[in-house]
């Protein structure tokens, strides 16, 4: 019994001593010397960030100005309710409507210009070029397929019209806008953003 004893103590203190030359390499690690070195290592690496950040003049070059993003809406607009301007850039003029043709609802955007040799272009106009003062207003993004009158089924809509615009000036206009009907009692409602640059 005494013997069987011995041995198992023998093999207790094996193990932990087999156990502690296993851990200890782990821990020699964390040594003021090997602290010091991480320490440096990291300093390294914020500087390979800083090298890769761009200063604010740098960014501006390469990033579309948040100043000349617009955004518009949701415009809540009733059937018959006044135009709400949306946006004005160099001779451009985007405008909201929404009107009631013959018993069906047509809602959006409307674009016009006051420069002769303008052109334009969106997914509800197709091309417009030249594209001037006497044309009026043309589609910019509107809603006005199928049968939707005031207060009927409600129509999500498209999934948005794209359109462009370019004026002699170099003014050029890029947008997306979309337009639901009869949502939540609203006859006409129209969200979208518009890219701007102007010289």
């Amino acid at each position: 019994m005494r013997g069987r004893r011995i041995r198992s103590v023998s093999l207790i203190l094996a193990g932990i001593m087999l156990g502690a030359i296993t851990i200890a390499p782990a821990f020699a690690n964390h040594t003021p010397k090997h602290t010091k070195k991480q320490i440096k290592k990291l300093g390294k690496n914020i500087k390979k960030v800083k090298a890769n950040t761009y200063t604010k003049a740098e960014a501006d070059g390469m990033f579309f100005p948040a100043s000349e993003l617009h955004t518009f809406g949701p415009l809540n607009m009733q059937v018959g309710a006044a135009a709400i301007p949306v946006l004005q850039a160099g001779p451009f003029t985007l405008t909201a409507r929404c009107a009631d043709t013959g018993g069906h609802v047509v809602g959006g955007v409307y674009i016009a210009t006051s420069a002769a040799g303008s052109a334009m272009s969106s997914n509800d106009e197709g091309s417009v070029a030249p594209f001037g003062p006497g044309d009026g207003e043309k589609e910019w993004g509107i809603e006005d397929d199928g049968s939707h009158p005031p207060g009927g089924a409600p129509d999500p809509g498209w999934h948005g019209d794209t359109a462009t615009a370019n004026a002699p000036d170099g003014t050029t206009l890029f947008g997306h806008t979309s337009a639901a009907r009869n949502i939540g009692g609203v006859h006409c409602l129209i969200a979208g953003h518009v890219f701007v640059q102007v010289p």
